[in-house]
């Protein structure tokens, strides 16, 4: 009997002790995320899933790529993605209101479109510094977001990425941005702030629309950890992107020789601007480029300018003095090129004026004469619009001026 017994006891022994090794050996990532087969939903070993050995995330292995394509417990509110992980795959936790945190391993290059879309307590992030692109609504409407940091690996910044973020009051953008998609910002009224260490690089971002820049929104921009109110361009910046500077607490610009091209909206909006010091070598400043700079009050373009944007200077509302180009080169001078400038007063123009868009002073309601350098001949051989001045009384020429 106690033989028999014995036996029996090695045997369940011996059964149970097999059972535990034919449980182990599948390859996992960290966090439970499976790796086996091109996607797996199932369990770290056995048939059926618990609730100890069920996987946290799908993740999909293509070749290189490894891409994590969503959560399988969706009442997370703190999460890790694994090492190992390349790709936040398209909606992968969009709409996964209970998380708070996320943690991205290094190894992440990819955060798919709406990836986090709709994740509305999201309040911090930690982006990883090998992260190279963020698509389009990847943090859309993530509203309790307050912090954002992009390092300085990322190159482009999707459309709509950050949009209804609400509550986002502080931004940093790395030196590696290059693209930044239209309204990736839009209605992040609460951004108060905008970090970035590199001007020279800053001002390459190709901007889609006024919303996708952060400082739409933003009153206060600090370059290398310094609040900037007085802007040098670094020397050597060949064009100013469209949208870069609308920035409210900027008092002074300097924009050196080798910058060619001011793009349309440049300094939009810029209204503690009072100063802007422009240079020979500058050829082209873009529509709208300086309107609605509040505190603008005087403007020299230089001789080597060939155009001047639609309403370049529109609504500088204490715009008081302008000298129009030299006696050198063509300069063409947009339509509403300084419509709505009430205060302006004094109106210089260099022979090198060549043609006048339709209503340029326009609201200029105090502008009485313009000087002119060169002869009356000279003046009526300008190409100008039917209705140049755009103002309701006649307006003096005064011509072989000298300034």
């Amino acid at each position: 009997m106690k033989r028999t017994l014995y036996t029996f006891l090695v045997l369940l022994i011996t059964i149970a002790f097999g059972a535990t090794l034919t449980s182990c050996g599948d390859e996992t990532l960290d966090n439970n995320g499976t790796t086996n087969g091109d996607t797996d939903k199932g369990t770290n070993g056995g048939d059926e899933a618990t609730p100890e050995d069920k996987p946290l995330f799908e993740i999909k292995r293509e070749g290189d790529a490894v891409t994590l394509l969503g959560l399988t417990d969706k009442s997370l509110e703190e999460i890790v993605i694994p090492d190992g992980v390349t790709v936040i795959g398209d909606s992968a936790f969009e709409g996964c209101s209970g998380i708070r945190r996320v943690v991205f391993s290094d190894s992440v290059k990819t955060i798919g479109a709406k990836a986090f879309s709709g994740c509305i307590s999201l309040n911090e992030i930690s982006l990883p510094s090998g992260l190279e692109s963020i698509e389009k609504r990847a943090f859309y409407n993530c509203y309790n977001l307050l912090r954002l940091d992009i390092p300085d690996s990322v190159i482009s910044i999707g459309s709509f990425a950050f949009e209804k973020c609400y509550n986002l009051a502080t931004v940093s953008i790395g030196v590696g941005v290059m693209e930044i998609g239209g309204q990736a910002f839009n209605e992040c009224e609460a951004i108060q702030s905008v970090y970035v260490n590199d001007l020279a690089a800053w001002c390459n971002i190709e901007f889609g629309d006024g919303t996708s820049n952060p400082l739409y929104y933003g009153y206060e921009l600090y370059v290398n950890g310094s609040l900037a109110k007085d802007i040098v361009i670094p020397d050597g910046v060949k064009s100013l992107a469209a949208f870069v500077f609308s920035c409210k607490n900027i008092e002074s610009i300097t924009v050196p020789q080798s910058v060619s091209v001011i793009g349309g909206y440049a300094f939009y909006g810029c209204e503690a601007l009072k100063t802007v010091e422009l240079v020979n070598g500058l050829q082209e400043i873009g529509f709208s480029a300086f309107a609605q700079c509040s505190s603008l009050e005087g403007i020299e373009i230089p001789e080597s300018v060939s155009k001047l944007g639609n309403f370049v200077f529109g609504k500088c509302y204490k715009l008081q003095r302008v000298i129009l180009g030299g006696n050198e080169g063509s300069l063409e001078v947009g339509t509403y090129a300084f419509v709505g400038c009430e205060a302006l007063t004094d109106v210089f123009a260099g022979r090198s004026v060549s043609s006048i868009g339709g209503y340029i002073f326009e609201g200029c309601s105090a502008l009485a004469e313009i000087r002119y350098s060169g002869t009356e001949s000279e003046w009526e051989s300008i190409t100008k619009s039917r209705d140049w001045s755009g103002l309701t009384k006649p307006i003096t020429v005064k011509y072989n001026c000298i300034e």
